[in-house]
């Protein structure tokens, strides 16, 4: 990962003008094994046999410079098979910017209580569960830690500098990117359309004929991973951008039998005339009914709270949060009930939000504990 970053890198500099900060496309990933006709399929135990299960998904990705002109970027999946288990609610959006990675959730599973893992637990390995019940978004929030923080602020340079475009775009090695790989050991070989450098567990190769960009990884003499990348000329921005990646990696079964991996992801759609309408998650984000049929009074209070229903047909939750998004009650109603008290003595002074759900429809407010 190490040296990659440096290559590529090395390679940014050479980028050429044209600098892009709004860029849209799509990826298409499919991953399957290939085995040899030798392989004794009858003696593989179940772990092995799932392996043969193709895995699939379509993927937009749209990246941007936010309100604080920062590098963000918005990756929606869907169109899935064999990526997720079925009780699994997988997040729609997620989103990468200074703040670290929030993944929203606006698919339901009915294996979960409230249709996602966040109803269970507020905090994972992975991030904190957020339910704002200003806005009804929910998402995984996932903090920098000082290892992403210092690469997204280098992400950022590079951004900056040379626009989203350098990553996507087939760069020959320049004489300078040459001298400093062989300054670090590498050795060189040139002809007339290829440029290869490798050491003992590299090997780089540019085909400026086909535009295709090769990488070998060894371990101890031996390939574990070979990851092909080839590109196609773009028409609308005249570049030769990414088109496929292909990635090839060894593997051996339980019985000792050997199979290799093989995943392709395919970019197209590449385009600058995107919004942030195209994938914002706030857009898709649960959608709440206006707060005028919702009523606290009296507000501000020293003691109760009465809530007056948006409408009393339906059963409803009510929920009061502090400004931090933690939950201080929850409370049900009937249906046919069209007023509630609920006792905020014991509350620190301050305000707090108040959001109430009835069916698929949600209605929020605010009130001051004095």
């Amino acid at each position: 990962m190490a040296l990659s970053f440096v290559l590529l890198t090395l390679l940014s500099v050479h980028a050429q003008d044209q600098k892009v900060d709004n860029l849209c496309h799509t990826e298409q990933f499919s991953e399957r094994i290939k085995v040899s006709p030798d392989v004794d399929l009858e003696s593989l135990i179940i772990t092995d046999k799932l392996k043969f299960k193709t895995k699939k998904y379509t993927k937009d990705i749209y990246e941007y410079l936010n309100d604080n002109d920062m590098p963000a970027s918005d990756a929606s999946i869907y169109d899935t098979e064999n990526i997720f288990p079925k009780w699994y609610s997988y997040s729609t959006i997620t989103r990468t910017d200074e703040q670290g990675i929030r993944s929203y959730y606006t698919n339901y599973s009915k294996y979960h209580k409230d249709g996602w893992v966040g109803s269970t637990v507020s905090e994972s390995i992975n991030g904190r569960y957020i339910e704002d019940p200003r806005t009804g978004e929910r998402y995984l929030h996932n903090y920098h830690t000082e290892r992403s923080k210092k690469a997204y602020y280098n992400w950022t340079e590079r951004v900056t500098k040379y626009g989203y475009l350098y990553k996507y775009r087939f760069q020959y090695p320049t004489r300078k990117v040459l001298s400093s790989l062989t300054t670090k050991g590498f050795r060189l070989i040139e002809s007339k359309n290829t440029i290869t450098v490798s050491n003992d567990e590299y090997i780089f190769e540019w085909n400026n004929e086909t535009k295709t960009y090769t990488k070998q990884i060894f371990e101890y003499g031996i390939l574990v991973k070979t990851v092909k990348t080839s590109y196609a000329y773009h028409e609308k921005l005249a570049e030769h951008l990414i088109s496929n990646v292909q990635t090839i990696k060894p593997g051996t079964f339980s019985n000792g039998d050997c199979y290799e991996t093989i995943s392709n992801i395919n970019y197209n759609n590449y385009s600058i005339d995107c919004a942030d309408t195209n994938l914002d998650a706030r857009s898709a984000a649960p959608k709440q009914e206006a707060l005028l049929a919702l009523e606290i009074h009296p507000n501000p209070s020293h003691d109760y709270i009465k809530i007056q229903m948006p409408t009393a047909d339906q059963a409803a939750k009510l929920q009061i949060y502090t400004m931090r998004g933690e939950i201080l009650i929850e409370k049900k109603t009937t249906a046919g009930q069209k007023q509630t008290t609920i006792n905020i003595s014991q509350f620190p002074q301050g305000m707090y939000m108040l959001k109430v759900i009835q069916a698929s429809k949600q209605y929020s407010s605010s009130f001051i504990k004095q």
